[in-house]
């Protein structure tokens, strides 16, 4: 795939500089990025990260990479970091398990950085180059990269392009299989969290496809901006950068697409433009005489032709007794509807996590890890008109001390031989309401329990609507039934002397624990 537009790129932009117009040229100002990035060997491919302080990118021939002394036009996956002071770091090649002998790539990066979506082949039996895995950061490194499975998945062309959304749940990717329109269109799977497939990929549809080809789709911050490369739409080249817009959820309804222009499409080959999250500048390639080779250039973004604002969120995930990193899964999802729209993963040696919320819904995230409870925090981006960055730290609490300090503390009491709430216990119950919606991730037991005045049946049917009757009040006030269950012990625990009144009144009770 990315040999194969390099190539284009050579011959494309060769005439761009030949037959664009003087009008054009004063309304493209590119800005060449510096020499710690360029070289004297091709640069291209570049990936911006969400947050705009990572820049990762192709580098072609260089004798450092890892397949040199196989191929001298081996493709290897270098990076450069943002310092202080604006300037790019020098560069380096990001070495194994990302690259090896054969041609690497990033696809995409997620907000914090820890997930990279990469093009290439990395399993050693098979000589094809054509795959997409997935890598995460990890203590001493990069994890070892996993193809991804993607259901009923075939490619009729030896070129395709993947990109990975901020939320890590939809893929785009441009194939040619028996549906497509032309050469390859582009297409959309989604990630099913049940058996860790992604679904087979649906056709975006002709209103952005057309009988020609359709390369390199981006999907912006804002999950509803994307932008393709195309020779089937009205342009000014042989290849030209097109934005449409998602209109709803199906994801094969799309605005009509719109050429961006001669501010960035020219007479030449036009592709592979990335953003960060705030969208001032396009990252892209460009061959200019002067310099020899192709390089990485970027220009201002006009404002017409962004993507909706979004609000990148940050911060830390702590150990609570330790103050130490750990290594956590960030789920967001929607005030409106409930639904986990993202994930994230923190950095296992920082601690940190960065998600990217689109701009009008109001949204809830929470760190999710093994041996702690997660307290959920919550933004409202509902009226917000324009890029911001926040800094948020999660916090989690130990499950010992969540069982032992807060929980243990509630009861409630009934009258004798009944099963109705009294008004003065009502606040108590909300204190369990706010746990539950403050702590997502438990599930607890509500245990009904009577004095012993009566029967053994009679009470055990007595606890059973005491415990039910708290039940109801729970789910009434938002709480999902599955995260509840009840138990009936009637007389069989008692925690005083039921010889006495005010023994008994304590042992007319309903006590909470967790289960899960």
């Amino acid at each position: 795939m990315i040999k194969y537009f390099a190539i284009l790129f050579l011959l494309c932009f060769a005439a761009e500089h030949s037959q664009c117009s003087a009008e054009a040229d004063s309304l493209i100002k590119k800005s060449r990025l510096s020499d710690s990035i360029n070289s004297d060997y091709r640069e291209y491919l570049p990936v911006i990260s969400p947050d705009a302080n990572t820049l990762y990118f192709c580098r072609t021939g260089h004798p450092d990479n890892y397949g040199s002394y196989v191929n001298e036009d081996d493709q290897d996956i270098w990076f450069s970091e943002l310092k202080p002071d604006g300037t790019w770091s020098e560069a380096k090649n990001i070495g194994t398990p990302l690259n090896n002998i054969r041609d690497n790539a990033v696809c995409s990066v997620t907000p914090g950085g820890n997930t990279l979506l990469l093009f290439g082949n990395y399993i050693e039996e098979d000589d094809s180059n054509n795959g997409v895995s997935i890598s995460h950061k990890i203590s001493n490194g990069w994890s070892k990269p996993q193809k991804l499975i993607i259901e009923n998945y075939s490619n009729l062309d030896n070129y395709a392009n993947f990109y990975l959304s901020n939320n890590g749940k939809t893929l785009l990717m441009s194939l040619q299989t028996e549906d497509t329109y032309g050469n390859q269109d582009i297409y959309v799977s989604h990630y099913n969290e049940i058996n860790s497939i992604w679904s087979e990929p649906v056709n975006v549809g002709s209103g952005v496809n057309t009988p020609l080809t359709e390369s390199s789709p981006f999907l912006a911050s804002d999950g509803m901006s994307m932008y393709f490369s195309s020779d089937g739409h009205k342009g000014y080249g042989n290849f030209d950068v097109f934005l449409s817009r998602r209109l709803d959820d199906s994801w094969t309804n799309w605005s009509v697409p719109e050429n961006l222009g001669n501010e960035i499409n020219t007479s030449g080959f036009d592709a592979y433009y990335y953003m960060s999250a705030v969208a001032e500048y396009v990252y892209f390639v460009s061959e200019l005489d002067e310099y020899g080779d192709i390089d990485i250039f970027r220009m201002k973004m006009p404002d017409r032709l962004k993507p909706s604002p979004v609000i990148l969120i940050s911060g830390l995930v702590l150990n609570p007794i330790t103050k130490k990193p750990i290594e956590a899964k960030i789920l967001y999802s929607r005030d409106s509807d409930g639904r986990i729209i993202g994930e994230a993963r923190t950095n296992p040696l920082t601690g940190q996590y960065k998600i990217i919320l689109p701009v009008g819904e109001k949204y809830y995230f929470r760190a999710v890890a093994k041996k702690f409870l997660s307290i959920t925090d919550h933004i409202d981006a509902s009226e917000v008109e324009e890029y911001q960055e926040m800094t948020r730290n999660l916090e989690f609490v130990p499950v010992e001390y969540f069982q032992e300090s807060e929980l243990n503390k509630i009861n409630v009491f009934f009258t004798y031989n009944e099963s109705k709430l009294l008004k003065g216990y009502k606040p108590e119950l909300q204190k369990i309401v706010k746990l539950l919606k403050r702590f997502p991730d438990i599930k607890i037991e509500i245990s009904g329990h009577t004095d012993n005045v009566g029967d053994k049946a009679s009470n055990r049917n007595l606890s059973k609507r005491r415990a039910y009757t708290v039940v109801k009040y729970l789910i009434k006030h938002g709480i999902r039934r599955k995260r509840v269950k009840w138990r009936s012990y009637g007389m069989e625990r008692p925690v005083a002397t039921n010889e006495t009144e005010e023994g008994r009144a304590k042992n007319r009770r309903v006590e909470f624990s967790i289960y899960k």
